[in-house]
C-alpha cells in the first residue's frame, strides 16, 4: 500500500526531515536538533531547535505528523481531563487487597491507564501492594492551562501566579500488608 503523501513534509529540507522525526521521538527540540545534524555549542543549538518550531512549514508537518498518529488538541485535552477527574485509588482496591488483577480490573472498566506504576513485593510473613497513580493534581493544571482557567483567574486577580506551586510532583500511593498465601492457616 502507498503511503499517503505529506505536502508540509514534502516542502522541508532534509535536515528540517530530520528534525521532526527526531522531535516526534522526544518533543526535545535541543535534541532533535542534534541529532538532526544541527552544529553548535547547547545554547546555539537549543535556538536552532526554538527557531525550527516556530517555522509555519515546520510547525504543518509536526501538526500532519500529530494528526496521522490520532494525537488532536481535543485528545490531549480528553486524555488529561481523564487524569484529573477520574483518578480514584477506591477503584484499585481489589488489586491492593489480591482479590483482582490488573487485567480483570480493566475488563471491569476501570482505566488502569492511570496507573503510573505497581508492585507486588512478597516477605517471609508479608505481602506488599502498592499501586501510584499518575499525578492527578499535574493534570488538573495542565487542564486549567489548556483551557485558559489559570489566565483568566490570574487575570482576576491582577497578575498574581497562582500556579507557582502548583507543578510540583504529588504521588498518591496506597499500601496494604497481607499475609502470603502460603503462611495463611498457619497461625
Amino acid at each position: 500500500m502507498p503511503k499517503k503523501k505529506s505536502p508540509a513534509f514534502d516542502k522541508l529540507t532534509v535536515k528540517q526531515r530530520l528534525f521532526i522525526i527526531h522531535y516526534m521521538e522526544s518533543f526535545n527540540a535541543y535534541k532533535a536538533a542534534k541529532e538532526a545534524g544541527y552544529k553548535g555549542g547547547y545554547n546555539t543549538v537549543s535556538t536552532i531547535g526554538i527557531q525550527n518550531l516556530q517555522k509555519p512549514t515546520i510547525k504543518a508537518a509536526i501538526q500532519e505528523s500529530l494528526e496521522k498518529l490520532g494525537i488532536t488538541p481535543q485528545r490531549v485535552k480528553s486524555e488529561i481531563a481523564q487524569i484529573a477527574m477520574s483518578a480514584d485509588l477506591a477503584d484499585f482496591e481489589p488489586w491492593l487487597e489480591g482479590k483482582k488483577t490488573l487485567r480483570q480490573l480493566r475488563a471491569m472498566g476501570i482505566d488502569t491507564r492511570l496507573v503510573s506504576g505497581a508492585t507486588k513485593t512478597v516477605g517471609e510473613d508479608s505481602v506488599k501492594r502498592q499501586i501510584k497513580l499518575l499525578d492527578r493534581q499535574k493534570a488538573l493544571t495542565d487542564l486549567t492551562k489548556i483551557l485558559g482557567i489559570t489566565e483568566e483567574v490570574r487575570r482576576i486577580k491582577g497578575g498574581e501566579d497562582i500556579g507557582k506551586n502548583s507543578g510540583k510532583i504529588l504521588t498518591i500511593q496506597f499500601e496494604r500488608a497481607e499475609k502470603p498465601e502460603s503462611m495463611e492457616g498457619k497461625d
